[in-house]
Protein backbone atom coordinates (compact mmCIF):
# COMPACT_ATOMS: atom_id res chain seq x y z
CA UNK A 1 0.00 0.00 0.00
CA UNK A 2 1.90 2.83 -1.50
CA UNK A 3 0.80 6.53 0.92
CA UNK A 4 -1.06 8.70 -1.18
CA UNK A 5 -0.24 12.51 -0.24
CA UNK A 6 -2.56 15.37 -0.83
CA UNK A 7 -2.49 19.34 -0.10
CA UNK A 8 -5.65 19.04 1.57
CA UNK A 9 -4.47 15.79 3.69
CA UNK A 10 -1.20 17.72 5.04
CA UNK A 11 -3.58 20.26 5.95
CA UNK A 12 -5.23 18.23 8.38
CA UNK A 13 -4.91 18.68 12.03
CA UNK A 14 -3.91 16.23 14.71
CA UNK A 15 -6.58 16.28 16.55
CA UNK A 16 -8.83 15.80 13.96
CA UNK A 17 -7.39 12.89 12.67
CA UNK A 18 -7.23 11.33 16.17
CA UNK A 19 -10.86 11.98 16.06
CA UNK A 20 -11.55 10.49 12.54
CA UNK A 21 -9.92 7.59 13.51
CA UNK A 22 -11.56 6.77 16.98
CA UNK A 23 -14.06 3.76 16.81
CA UNK A 24 -16.73 2.81 19.39
CA UNK A 25 -16.93 -0.25 21.09
CA UNK A 26 -13.27 -1.23 20.59
CA UNK A 27 -11.19 -2.83 23.29
CA UNK A 28 -7.42 -1.87 23.28
CA UNK A 29 -5.99 -5.32 23.58
CA UNK A 30 -2.50 -5.04 25.89
CA UNK A 31 -0.05 -7.23 25.46
CA UNK A 32 0.46 -9.93 27.73
CA UNK A 33 3.46 -12.30 28.48
CA UNK A 34 3.01 -15.65 27.25
CA UNK A 35 4.60 -18.44 24.90
CA UNK A 36 6.95 -17.51 22.15
CA UNK A 37 6.89 -19.14 17.95
CA UNK A 38 10.35 -20.67 17.66
CA UNK A 39 11.72 -21.70 13.75
CA UNK A 40 13.51 -24.28 12.63
CA UNK A 41 14.64 -23.96 8.80
CA UNK A 42 13.76 -27.54 6.78
CA UNK A 43 14.08 -26.15 3.04
CA UNK A 44 14.54 -23.12 1.17
CA UNK A 45 15.12 -21.52 -2.03
CA UNK A 46 15.23 -17.94 -3.60
CA UNK A 47 12.15 -17.17 -6.11
CA UNK A 48 12.81 -15.45 -9.28
CA UNK A 49 13.21 -11.77 -8.76
CA UNK A 50 14.57 -9.99 -11.85
CA UNK A 51 16.49 -7.20 -12.83
CA UNK A 52 15.18 -4.24 -13.42
CA UNK A 53 11.11 -3.69 -14.17
CA UNK A 54 8.79 -4.22 -11.31
CA UNK A 55 9.83 -6.39 -8.38
CA UNK A 56 8.00 -9.89 -8.04
CA UNK A 57 7.10 -11.07 -4.86
CA UNK A 58 4.36 -13.92 -3.41
CA UNK A 59 0.87 -13.49 -1.93
CA UNK A 60 -2.15 -15.64 -1.08
CA UNK A 61 -0.13 -19.15 -0.01
CA UNK A 62 -2.65 -21.54 -0.15
CA UNK A 63 -1.65 -25.46 1.45
CA UNK A 64 -3.33 -28.69 0.23
CA UNK A 65 -3.84 -31.60 2.44
CA UNK A 66 -0.53 -33.41 0.68
CA UNK A 67 1.84 -30.19 1.68
CA UNK A 68 1.83 -28.79 -1.43
CA UNK A 69 1.66 -25.23 -1.49
CA UNK A 70 0.46 -22.34 -3.55
CA UNK A 71 1.10 -19.01 -4.16
CA UNK A 72 0.64 -16.30 -6.54
CA UNK A 73 3.26 -14.21 -8.22
CA UNK A 74 2.63 -10.16 -8.23
CA UNK A 75 2.13 -8.02 -10.18
CA UNK A 76 2.07 -11.24 -12.91
CA UNK A 77 -0.09 -12.97 -10.90
CA UNK A 78 1.16 -16.33 -12.09
CA UNK A 79 0.26 -19.21 -10.35
CA UNK A 80 3.38 -20.79 -8.31
CA UNK A 81 3.50 -24.27 -6.73
CA UNK A 82 5.97 -24.89 -4.12
CA UNK A 83 6.89 -28.44 -3.12
CA UNK A 84 9.60 -29.95 0.16
CA UNK A 85 11.85 -32.89 -1.39
CA UNK A 86 14.05 -33.72 1.20
CA UNK A 87 16.09 -30.88 2.76
CA UNK A 88 15.16 -28.47 -0.89
CA UNK A 89 12.29 -26.74 -2.17
CA UNK A 90 11.23 -26.70 -5.88
CA UNK A 91 8.66 -24.28 -7.87
CA UNK A 92 6.64 -24.77 -10.53
CA UNK A 93 4.70 -22.21 -12.49
CA UNK A 94 1.35 -24.21 -13.14
CA UNK A 95 -0.67 -22.59 -15.96
CA UNK A 96 -4.06 -21.39 -15.06
CA UNK A 97 -6.75 -21.88 -17.61
CA UNK A 98 -7.95 -18.61 -19.93
CA UNK A 99 -11.30 -18.93 -17.72
CA UNK A 100 -9.22 -17.14 -14.85
CA UNK A 101 -8.85 -13.65 -15.80
CA UNK A 102 -7.49 -11.99 -12.93
CA UNK A 103 -6.55 -14.37 -9.62
CA UNK A 104 -6.28 -12.49 -6.55
CA UNK A 105 -6.84 -14.81 -3.46
CA UNK A 106 -6.32 -18.44 -3.06
CA UNK A 107 -7.72 -21.04 -0.21
CA UNK A 108 -8.68 -25.22 -0.12
CA UNK A 109 -11.94 -26.39 0.34
CA UNK A 110 -12.74 -29.08 2.68
CA UNK A 111 -12.35 -31.77 -0.33
CA UNK A 112 -8.63 -30.43 -0.47
CA UNK A 113 -9.18 -28.32 -3.84
CA UNK A 114 -7.91 -25.53 -4.77
CA UNK A 115 -10.05 -22.31 -4.55
CA UNK A 116 -9.10 -19.03 -6.58
CA UNK A 117 -10.92 -15.76 -6.27
CA UNK A 118 -11.34 -13.99 -9.65
CA UNK A 119 -12.82 -10.34 -8.95
CA UNK A 120 -12.88 -9.64 -12.94
CA UNK A 121 -14.42 -13.03 -13.68
CA UNK A 122 -16.52 -12.68 -10.39
CA UNK A 123 -16.32 -15.99 -9.87
CA UNK A 124 -14.69 -18.86 -7.09
CA UNK A 125 -13.11 -21.79 -9.13
CA UNK A 126 -12.10 -24.66 -8.12
CA UNK A 127 -9.17 -27.16 -8.98
CA UNK A 128 -7.56 -30.00 -8.67
CA UNK A 129 -4.43 -29.69 -9.02
CA UNK A 130 -2.30 -32.64 -11.48
CA UNK A 131 1.27 -31.90 -12.15
CA UNK A 132 1.72 -28.46 -13.29
CA UNK A 133 -1.43 -28.24 -14.54
CA UNK A 134 -5.01 -27.51 -12.88
CA UNK A 135 -8.24 -29.17 -13.55
CA UNK A 136 -11.26 -27.70 -13.01
CA UNK A 137 -14.05 -28.84 -10.78
CA UNK A 138 -16.49 -26.39 -11.21
CA UNK A 139 -17.02 -22.44 -10.20
CA UNK A 140 -19.91 -20.19 -8.43
CA UNK A 141 -20.49 -16.68 -8.73
CA UNK A 142 -20.03 -14.07 -6.55
CA UNK A 143 -20.61 -10.04 -6.44
CA UNK A 144 -18.65 -7.45 -7.98
CA UNK A 145 -15.52 -5.84 -5.30
CA UNK A 146 -14.55 -8.83 -3.78
CA UNK A 147 -11.26 -8.99 -2.35
CA UNK A 148 -10.92 -11.88 0.11
CA UNK A 149 -11.62 -15.52 0.43
CA UNK A 150 -11.05 -18.52 2.54
CA UNK A 151 -12.89 -21.62 3.42
CA UNK A 152 -13.42 -23.60 6.59
CA UNK A 153 -16.50 -26.29 7.80
CA UNK A 154 -17.57 -26.77 4.44
CA UNK A 155 -18.53 -22.80 3.79
CA UNK A 156 -16.67 -20.57 1.73
CA UNK A 157 -16.38 -16.80 2.72
CA UNK A 158 -15.62 -13.80 0.70
CA UNK A 159 -14.59 -10.54 1.69
CA UNK A 160 -16.45 -7.26 -0.33
CA UNK A 161 -15.15 -3.78 1.72
CA UNK A 162 -18.19 -1.88 0.30
CA UNK A 163 -20.97 -3.77 1.66
CA UNK A 164 -21.73 -3.09 5.40
CA UNK A 165 -21.99 -6.81 5.53
CA UNK A 166 -18.97 -7.46 4.29
CA UNK A 167 -18.50 -11.21 5.08
CA UNK A 168 -20.84 -13.77 2.90
CA UNK A 169 -20.83 -16.94 3.58
CA UNK A 170 -21.75 -19.86 0.23
CA UNK A 171 -22.47 -23.56 0.46
CA UNK A 172 -19.58 -25.34 -1.46
CA UNK A 173 -22.35 -25.53 -3.65
CA UNK A 174 -21.78 -21.75 -4.52
CA UNK A 175 -25.71 -20.84 -2.50
CA UNK A 176 -24.99 -17.94 -0.38
CA UNK A 177 -26.12 -18.94 3.16
CA UNK A 178 -25.58 -15.95 5.03
CA UNK A 179 -24.16 -12.00 5.01
CA UNK A 180 -22.36 -10.61 8.49
CA UNK A 181 -19.71 -8.51 9.77
CA UNK A 182 -19.58 -4.85 10.24
CA UNK A 183 -16.87 -2.42 8.22
CA UNK A 184 -14.05 -1.11 9.68
CA UNK A 185 -13.67 2.97 10.53
CA UNK A 186 -16.23 5.55 10.35
CA UNK A 187 -17.01 8.33 8.54
CA UNK A 188 -18.07 8.75 4.22
CA UNK A 189 -19.05 5.10 2.94
CA UNK A 190 -15.83 5.85 0.79
CA UNK A 191 -13.58 6.23 3.70
CA UNK A 192 -15.04 3.25 5.62
CA UNK A 193 -14.74 1.38 2.65
CA UNK A 194 -10.71 2.11 2.36
CA UNK A 195 -10.77 1.49 5.81
CA UNK A 196 -12.23 -1.94 5.26
CA UNK A 197 -9.55 -3.28 3.06
CA UNK A 198 -8.71 -6.30 5.47
CA UNK A 199 -7.52 -9.77 5.15
CA UNK A 200 -9.71 -12.77 5.85
CA UNK A 201 -8.76 -15.90 7.77
CA UNK A 202 -10.55 -18.95 8.32
CA UNK A 203 -8.64 -20.21 11.47
CA UNK A 204 -10.38 -23.84 11.32
CA UNK A 205 -8.48 -25.49 13.86
CA UNK A 206 -10.05 -22.49 16.13
CA UNK A 207 -13.26 -23.07 14.09
CA UNK A 208 -12.75 -19.31 14.30
CA UNK A 209 -13.31 -16.38 11.27
CA UNK A 210 -10.78 -13.56 11.15
CA UNK A 211 -10.83 -10.24 9.49
CA UNK A 212 -8.33 -7.86 10.43
CA UNK A 213 -8.08 -4.34 8.60
CA UNK A 214 -4.68 -3.56 6.77
CA UNK A 215 -4.16 -0.31 7.55
CA UNK A 216 -4.95 -0.63 11.55
CA UNK A 217 -4.25 -3.07 13.88
CA UNK A 218 -7.78 -3.65 14.37
CA UNK A 219 -9.01 -7.65 14.21
CA UNK A 220 -12.61 -9.12 14.38
CA UNK A 221 -13.74 -11.86 15.40
CA UNK A 222 -16.52 -14.48 14.14
CA UNK A 223 -18.12 -17.81 14.82
CA UNK A 224 -18.70 -20.26 11.75
CA UNK A 225 -21.95 -19.14 12.10
CA UNK A 226 -21.20 -15.31 12.10
CA UNK A 227 -22.30 -14.43 14.84
CA UNK A 228 -19.63 -11.56 16.41
CA UNK A 229 -17.05 -12.85 18.84
CA UNK A 230 -14.53 -10.13 20.24
CA UNK A 231 -12.83 -6.91 18.13
CA UNK A 232 -9.95 -5.97 19.48
CA UNK A 233 -7.30 -2.97 18.52
CA UNK A 234 -3.70 -3.88 19.01
CA UNK A 235 -1.47 -1.49 21.35
CA UNK A 236 1.83 -0.28 20.40
CA UNK A 237 1.11 0.42 16.30
CA UNK A 238 0.79 3.44 14.16
CA UNK A 239 -1.61 3.32 11.90
CA UNK A 240 -2.17 5.13 8.49
CA UNK A 241 -4.63 8.43 8.29
CA UNK A 242 -7.02 7.66 5.67
CA UNK A 243 -9.56 10.80 4.99
CA UNK A 244 -11.86 11.02 2.29
CA UNK A 245 -10.64 14.67 0.53
CA UNK A 246 -14.04 14.60 -1.64
CA UNK A 247 -13.67 14.68 -5.51
CA UNK A 248 -13.83 10.97 -5.10
CA UNK A 249 -10.61 10.67 -3.59
CA UNK A 250 -9.04 9.07 -0.85
CA UNK A 251 -6.05 10.50 1.24
CA UNK A 252 -3.93 8.22 3.06
CA UNK A 253 -1.38 10.14 5.34
CA UNK A 254 2.16 8.72 6.14
CA UNK A 255 2.50 9.43 9.68
CA UNK A 256 6.06 11.32 10.43
CA UNK A 257 6.89 8.80 12.78
CA UNK A 258 6.14 5.89 10.51
CA UNK A 259 3.29 3.26 10.21
CA UNK A 260 2.52 -0.45 10.27
CA UNK A 261 0.42 -2.38 7.78
CA UNK A 262 -0.67 -5.98 8.31
CA UNK A 263 1.32 -8.67 6.21
CA UNK A 264 -0.07 -11.91 7.34
CA UNK A 265 -2.45 -14.09 10.12
CA UNK A 266 -1.99 -17.55 10.04
CA UNK A 267 -2.86 -20.27 12.69
CA UNK A 268 0.39 -21.80 13.92
CA UNK A 269 -1.20 -23.66 16.89
CA UNK A 270 -4.82 -24.21 17.91
CA UNK A 271 -5.76 -21.51 20.26
CA UNK A 272 -3.95 -18.82 19.05
CA UNK A 273 -3.58 -16.98 15.58
CA UNK A 274 -0.21 -14.92 14.93
CA UNK A 275 -0.64 -11.51 13.72
CA UNK A 276 2.15 -9.79 11.46
CA UNK A 277 2.46 -6.33 11.22
CA UNK A 278 5.51 -4.57 8.81
CA UNK A 279 7.11 -1.10 10.01
CA UNK A 280 7.47 1.16 7.39
CA UNK A 281 9.65 4.22 8.41
CA UNK A 282 9.15 7.83 7.11
CA UNK A 283 9.87 8.65 3.69
CA UNK A 284 10.45 5.00 2.60
CA UNK A 285 7.88 3.81 0.28
CA UNK A 286 8.21 0.17 -0.26
CA UNK A 287 9.62 -2.81 2.00
CA UNK A 288 9.35 -2.66 5.26
CA UNK A 289 12.03 -1.84 8.47
CA UNK A 290 11.00 -4.58 10.85
CA UNK A 291 7.78 -7.23 11.21
CA UNK A 292 6.19 -7.21 14.99
CA UNK A 293 4.64 -10.57 15.47
CA UNK A 294 1.18 -9.89 17.74
CA UNK A 295 0.45 -14.04 19.41
CA UNK A 296 -3.84 -13.31 19.67
CA UNK A 297 -5.94 -15.71 22.01
CA UNK A 298 -9.10 -16.36 19.57
CA UNK A 299 -11.20 -16.93 22.49
CA UNK A 300 -11.12 -13.30 24.22
CA UNK A 301 -8.96 -11.58 21.33
CA UNK A 302 -6.11 -10.65 24.38
CA UNK A 303 -2.67 -10.17 23.14
CA UNK A 304 -0.24 -13.19 25.13
CA UNK A 305 3.22 -12.22 23.36
CA UNK A 306 4.62 -10.15 20.76
CA UNK A 307 8.14 -11.26 18.90
CA UNK A 308 10.07 -9.33 16.50
CA UNK A 309 12.45 -12.03 15.53
CA UNK A 310 10.10 -14.07 13.05
CA UNK A 311 10.50 -13.84 9.21
CA UNK A 312 7.15 -11.84 7.87
CA UNK A 313 4.42 -13.26 5.77
CA UNK A 314 4.23 -16.51 7.63
CA UNK A 315 1.50 -19.07 6.62
CA UNK A 316 0.91 -22.40 8.53
CA UNK A 317 1.27 -25.45 6.00
CA UNK A 318 -0.44 -28.08 8.36
CA UNK A 319 0.76 -29.98 11.43
CA UNK A 320 4.38 -28.11 13.15
CA UNK A 321 5.33 -26.68 9.55
CA UNK A 322 5.06 -23.18 8.51
CA UNK A 323 6.33 -21.30 5.13
CA UNK A 324 7.52 -17.47 5.14
CA UNK A 325 7.84 -16.03 1.34
CA UNK A 326 9.70 -13.02 2.14
CA UNK A 327 8.59 -10.35 -0.49
CA UNK A 328 11.80 -8.22 -0.36
CA UNK A 329 14.45 -11.19 -0.85
CA UNK A 330 12.10 -13.23 -2.86
CA UNK A 331 13.54 -15.99 -0.10
CA UNK A 332 10.75 -18.90 0.19
CA UNK A 333 11.81 -20.85 3.59
CA UNK A 334 9.54 -23.73 5.16
CA UNK A 335 10.23 -23.95 8.40
CA UNK A 336 9.12 -26.08 11.91
CA UNK A 337 7.36 -24.26 14.25
CA UNK A 338 7.33 -25.17 17.97
CA UNK A 339 6.39 -23.45 21.01
CA UNK A 340 8.88 -21.87 24.03
CA UNK A 341 7.78 -20.71 27.12
CA UNK A 342 9.97 -17.59 28.27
Amino acid sequence: MRPILSRYARRIAPAAIAALLAVPGVVHAQARTGGQVSLSRIASMRLDTPAGGAPRYFDAPAVLPSGRIFALRMPDRRLVSLEVRGASLSATEVALPPSVQIPLALSVDAAGRLLILDPAARRVFRFTPAGSTLREAGSFAVENGVTGLCAMGGHVYVYQPASTSPVTAYSEAGVVVRRFGRQFGSGTPRRREAMSRAQLHCSSPNRRLLVASAATAEIQAYGETGQPLWTRKLAGTTEMPILDVGGGRIAMVAPPEGYHLLLSLTTLKPGWVLAQYGFRAPRQDTGFTSVQSRRIAVATGEENGRQDDLPGWLASTGGDRAVSLDQSTGAAVVWRASERRR
